[in-house]
């Protein structure tokens, strides 16, 4: 029987000696690191949630798995946003509206992926796993009819109802809060965003991987080849899941800032691995997706992903605007060249060639169908438009 990890994954592909050896002692450093988060936890209790340097740097070292669904709540200000009765309500008006073309694809789509979402897992092969993962899905199919349901989100999902077991709203209103804290097109019909963050990690690479970089022309390769599957779904079906956990860690607490960190940390871990393939003449693209597969070894990744130097939230945003120029000229050079007769003014038809291309990645989902006009910027979640107070905006900063 293949070994399987605490979360119930199995370990594929097999940790090589020395990761199984990190593994082992890992167990251990967690235990040491539990009896603190004990005391934490304990002196917490009752009281204002307050984020402290200390409570920072424990994060940065990992949320023992059991206090997750309080920290995460804390950290994205769940009760400030909770609203009981609307996961209901998104519930029924979908029951009550299925019928209507456009949430009938959307849920069609949900209903595709569900045995694609971490296929074999003993949690989402049961009737009831696919059940929550379903309702989760549903509720932000309706909540967000502009984008309807974007491949990717189901294993933000999944990973979510790891940590909040039988609990679909608690997943799905921590999902809302989690991917508010990404930039507003993440998930959309041409996940203009995506694309966008792709630029910003080439750009990084030049900027901190010259080599690397060089490699990647030199073998034609794209940050789309290998990076979008990590930024759609948080690196949650790239990765072992208990390294995607302290990747989210950082995510709830510190923003998206860190997978641009986490990225580049990975790419510099491997990098001679990655010179020593190009030395030989080896394509270089079977590495790359191999890489964050057998990343086992979390506190290493985590440690080069943060001691990097100079990473200034200004140049993340510096570089987002110039990548967002250069995305919203690209999707409008392939808009143009699929444009096809009868179809309403401002949008576009993706071909056939297109979808091929990129058929069963979530990198195909921004070509499925019709595309926005790239410049058209969708609608954040309403859930932004609410008001923060000082605190808040703080805590989210």
């Amino acid at each position: 029987m293949a070994a399987r990890d605490p979360y119930g994954f199995i370990l594929d592909p097999v940790p090589s000696p020395k990761d199984a050896e990190f593994l082992r002692a890992y167990e251990e450093i967690k235990k040491r690191r539990l009896v603190k988060w004990q005391k934490v936890m304990g002196e917490m209790k009752g009281k204002p949630f307050i984020r402290t340097n200390n409570l920072k740097k424990m994060i940065r070292k990992g949320i023992p798995h059991q206090y997750r669904p309080q920290m995460w709540k804390d950290l994205l200000q769940y009760s400030q946003y909770y609203t009981p009765g609307e996961f209901e309500s998104l519930l029924r008006h979908a029951q009550e509206h299925r019928d209507e073309p456009r949430l009938g694809q959307a849920l069609r789509d949900v209903e595709m992926d569900l045995d694609r979402t971490f296929p074999g897992h003993p949690a989402f092969a049961s009737p009831a796993g696919q059940a929550a993962l379903r309702s989760v899905l549903t509720a932000l199919v309706v909540l967000r009819p502009e984008i309807g349901y974007c491949q990717g989100m189901s294993f933000l999902a999944a990973t979510l109802l790891l940590v909040y077991p039988g609990q679909p709203e608690d997943a799905f209103w921590t999902m809302r809060l989690l991917t508010a804290r990404l930039p507003a097109q993440f998930y959309s019909a041409n996940m203009f965003d995506v694309h966008v963050e792709v630029h910003v990690l080439e750009d990084l690479i030049q900027q901190r991987l010259g080599a690397i970089r060089r490699l990647m022309r030199a073998n034609k390769v794209e940050g789309l080849h290998f990076a979008v599957q990590w930024y759609v779904c948080l690196f949650a079906n790239a990765m072992p899941m208990e390294t995607v956990f302290r990747i989210w860690d950082l995510v709830v607490s510190e923003g998206d800032k860190i997978l641009h960190r986490v990225a580049i940390a990975l790419l510099k871990l491997n990098r001679a691995e990655l010179l020593d393939r190009a030395e030989k003449k080896e394509f270089i693209l079977p590495t790359l997706l191999q890489i964050s597969a057998r990343c086992y070894n979390c506190e290493t990744l985590i440690k080069t992903a943060l001691g990097l130097l100079n990473f200034k939230r200004s140049t993340i945003y510096t570089l987002r605007a110039a990548a967002s120029e250069t995305v919203a000229r690209e999707l409008n050079t392939v808009a143009q060249r699929r444009t096809a007769p009868g179809l309403i003014a401002g949008q576009r038809r993706v071909g056939l060639r297109g979808r091929r291309a990129c058929r069963g990645q979530p990198a195909a989902c921004w070509c499925r169908g019709l595309i926005p006009e790239p410049n058209t910027r969708v609608g954040a979640d309403p859930i932004l438009s609410r008001p923060k107070s000082r605190a808040q905006r703080r805590a989210c900063a």
